[in-house]
């Protein structure tokens, strides 16, 4: 059932002219597929030519089921074929099936312009099989190798697979205890597709044992359920073990920071987190704001016994602006806005509250720039009113892996956009206004860096 449920999704997709111009594209296709040892020629039906096939995917074998959240791709080049030396562009292409409702996406590679394959095939083959492709979520998978002649497809295999949780893993985690319970369910708990359970620490029989066979270890990322504050459950912290790396940067950076609000609650994990760390300081102080209390009562008992310098409210601040909220958001000298819920547009709020924010202060936002915006379209609204994005080089560094997006407030829009351009991982240019030979506008962004989430 799933093989033609999968079947029936697969479509042509395969852009030669995008071949032709260098550029990644696309490469898996419908049917009739290119079956090994065929050739098409361009005057007729493929011919079965009895060769073995050109190219092969040692890894995922089809219908393999893998576990391992990092994909390990292995290939394998014919460098007898007697067709080998026509092959001038080699594309991966790989298409992930999410869920029930059908929807797929499609990412893809291309070594374009190669001029004598037989003696490249090897660094080829390297420079596939090093990338780090990872598996998004628990699913279903189609890969695809192809290789053509300019604009003609010469041969292609696929492979179908899926990647889940190891068995003992799934089971453990079923049976774990003393887990922190809020009043709403949270992640499903183990349902979400994206969460890589199998790297929760009770899973550790499993990679424990697999720690040499994982070349990157995912204890960062906000989907590794290896994060977590105080030993508490994933299910209760949306906030990844780098995410936390990058609040401790920035407090310990900012050390005059002492008036902390916090815009979305949950479980008041990653609000602890914050509200000692206010407490640990001479008058610092922590306020944070929910619609509705969803902390477990633990977590309530804490506030309580730290009432002096952590409070909860509950307010509507997404829907309005209450003056119990702008009172405090106008004296913060930081505000960390969650804006992973649904129902929460995270840069409406950041511009909302940034523009009564101080100067000097800082907002740091989750989950940014989200599946909606780019980081280049928040970078220059939040220039509009004032702010500059920070620490890009910290957030995207492979060894922190932070989903924050963090922004000090300035005098104006021209400092803040200055200021913004002083960042090495891009390039502004300064746009002239018309008719006008030295006055100049302030820079604007024209590039934007890679993040990984």
């Amino acid at each position: 059932m799933w093989k033609k449920f999968i079947l029936s999704l697969v479509s042509t997709i395969v852009l030669l002219t995008c071949i032709i111009n260098n550029c990644n594209c696309a490469i898996i296709q419908d049917s009739p597929l290119i079956l090994d040892g065929n050739f098409d020629n361009s005057n007729g039906p493929p011919i079965k030519l009895g060769f073995n096939p050109m190219a092969t995917i040692l890894h995922p074998k089809n219908n393999e089921f893998v576990t391992d959240f990092l994909l390990d791709l292995k290939l394998h080049f014919d460098l007898k074929h007697p067709f080998v030396n026509r092959v001038t562009d080699v594309c991966i292409g790989m298409r992930m099936l999410r869920g029930k409702n059908g929807k797929s996406e499609d990412i893809s590679t291309c070594e374009n312009n190669i001029q004598h394959f037989r003696s490249q095939a090897n660094g080829i083959k390297a420079k596939l099989e090093q990338m780090e492709i990872e598996l998004p979520f628990r699913g279903y998978y189609i890969i695809e190798l192809a290789m053509f002649h300019n604009n003609e497809i010469l041969h292609n295999v696929i492979h179908n697979f899926s990647y889940g949780i190891a068995g003992n893993c799934e089971n453990t985690l079923q049976k774990r205890e003393n887990f922190i319970m809020t009043k709403v369910e949270h992640n499903n708990y183990g349902n979400d597709p994206r969460n890589i359970l199998q790297l929760h620490p009770l899973c550790y029989d499993w990679y424990g044992n697999n720690l040499n066979n994982l070349e990157n270890l995912d204890v960062l990322s906000s989907a590794s359920t290896f994060r977590g504050s105080f030993g508490v459950d994933y299910t209760s912290q949306l906030q990844g073990n780098g995410d936390i790396a990058m609040l401790n940067f920035v407090l310990a950076r900012h050390p005059r920071i002492l008036n902390i609000v916090e815009l979305g609650t949950f479980a008041g994990i990653t609000s602890l987190h914050l509200g000692i760390s206010m407490s640990l300081r001479n008058n610092g102080h922590f306020d944070t704001f929910d619609v509705q209390d969803h902390r477990p009562f633990n977590v309530k008992k804490i506030f309580t016994n730290m009432q002096d310098t952590m409070q909860f409210q509950i307010a509507d601040f997404i829907n309005l602006q209450p003056l119990q909220v702008t009172d405090k958001v106008s004296n913060a000298d930081l505000v960390f806005i969650d804006s992973s819920s649904n129902d929460r547009d995270g840069k409406k709020l950041a511009i909302a509250y940034g523009k009564i924010m101080k100067v000097g202060s800082i907002i740091i936002v989750s989950h940014c720039p989200g599946e909606s915006n780019n980081l280049n379209e928040w970078m220059n609204d939040m220039a509009k009113i004032a702010f500059t994005y920070k620490y890009h080089d910290v957030i995207a560094n492979k060894n922190v892996v932070s989903s924050f997006g963090i922004f000090e407030k300035y005098n104006s829009e021209d400092e803040a956009k200055v200021k913004l351009c002083e960042n090495p991982f891009l390039n502004c240019q300064k746009v002239q206004q018309p008719g006008q030979q030295q006055q100049q506008q302030g820079p604007k962004v024209t590039s934007q860096p890679m993040v990984r989430v």
